[in-house]
């Protein structure tokens, strides 16, 4: 700018070229300098999609350390029964993770599972839907270990919105069911941080250090006066506090 405008204004001050001329000199000269600015900033993008692009490939290029068995049969759900046993998951670390965990959820029970952070309700969940292969025991539906089966088939039957979720432009509850938009109010799995919503389960599952301490309804956890009486009682607003 400095390069065309002051060069300009000196043609005016000797008389060579009018105030018009100046006028649109600067008006060009702005223009230029507005669109090579947006190349250049296209162009930064253009090198950040492009390494963006390359992490993805690169993720996407590792090798499943979860693959299916051979000749694997689907997991065929006839009334969606979940029983997991003795199930441990350390990450290859010893500690941590889920330690012994032996639960039976009856075909259609909605179940509240609560704990602090790290807890292990995450691992729990992740080991479910086979993210990962379970280090000691075994999970099954309606008789059948998770592990032997499709790994389409198993999430084919599972649907799972986390807290940390980009919806479509649609209900929470087509969200939900997207795998599967013609099931049934009482087919919706529900993960969330306000109690008053994990109250209304049939029972409530309550977790921490990787084990299962607490196990009842709503009311009868509130009368032990236990783990999940106390989180009851120090909620703010409905929400579990970190604390």
């Amino acid at each position: 700018m400095v390069g065309m405008l002051g060069p300009a204004v000196w043609l005016w001050s000797v008389g060579r070229v009018s105030v018009g001329d100046v006028a649109a000199a600067s008006a060009l000269t702005l223009r230029l300098n507005g669109m090579s600015g947006w190349l250049m900033w296209v162009a930064i993008r253009m090198f950040e999609h492009a390494g963006v692009i390359r992490e993805g490939l690169r993720s996407i290029s590792v090798e499943h350390d979860v693959v299916d068995k051979p000749n694997a049969p689907a997991l065929a759900v006839t009334k969606g029964a979940l029983r997991i046993e003795d199930l441990s998951h350390h990450y290859g670390k010893g500690t941590g993770g889920l330690g012994h965990v032996t639960l039976d959820i009856p075909a259609g029970q909605k179940v509240g599972l609560v704990g602090r952070s790290g807890a292990g309700k995450s691992s729990l969940v992740n080991l479910l839907l086979r993210f990962r292969d379970a280090e000691e025991g075994r999970i099954l539906i309606d008789g059948q270990d998770v592990s032997a089966v499709t790994q389409d088939s198993l999430r084919a039957s599972i649907g799972m919105v986390t807290q940390d979720s980009s919806l479509l432009h649609r209900s929470v509850r087509a969200n939900i069911l997207y795998g599967r938009p013609g099931a049934k109010d009482d087919q919706m799995i529900a993960i969330a941080h306000r109690l008053s919503t994990i109250a209304a389960m049939d029972r409530i599952v309550v977790m921490d250090q990787g084990r299962v301490i607490e196990d009842g309804t709503h009311d009868e956890l509130l009368a032990e006066g236990g783990t999940y009486a106390g989180l009851w009682a120090r909620q703010s607003g409905g929400f579990l506090a970190d604390e």
